[in-house]
């Protein structure tokens, strides 16, 4: 079995957010050491610098459902899946709305319920957005998550 020390970072293509975006904003969506994977926040947005659009923009729950799904296709990318959920920090600017819709977060998480934190904000990246989700993962043992290898 191949064991994982460097640091791998990645942008998944995974019809989420374009490479323009990562790269004018200085980040990677996943982040891998050891057996731990670090997702940069995901928010119900689509596209890149010319045609950034919120998605369910007047919505919590379907910007919760497109975030959820788009996290599947993270966890995916890695060679993961939900049971591999550590902890989420879910930033809202309404934290009475997300309240509402809370059983979609937990019909989602199912039985790997992660350790949680959640915040309301004042504002995130566009005027409409209503939420972002942040997660860790594990990896389980032998199994190298995808990405450049960089020391």
């Amino acid at each position: 079995m191949k064991t994982c020390t460097n640091i791998s970072r990645t942008a998944p293509d995974i019809g989420y957010l374009d490479a323009d975006i990562f790269d004018a904003m200085g980040f990677s969506q996943s982040v891998k050491f050891g057996n731990m994977v670090h997702y940069a926040g995901v928010a119900p947005l689509r596209g890149g610098l010319k045609n950034l659009q919120i998605i369910s923009e007047d919505d919590m729950a379907g910007q919760i459902e497109f975030v959820l799904a788009t996290l599947d296709a993270c966890l995916k990318a890695d060679g993961l899946t939900r049971e591999h959920l550590l902890s989420w920090t879910i930033y809202t600017t309404d934290i009475a709305e997300l309240s509402a819709h809370a059983a979609l977060l937990a019909k989602w998480v199912g039985p790997n319920r992660p350790a949680s934190t959640i915040v309301e904000v004042s504002a995130l990246f566009l005027p409409k957005q209503k939420l972002e989700i942040t997660v860790f993962a594990a990896v389980p043992q032998g199994v190298c998550a995808s990405g450049s290898v960089t020391p």
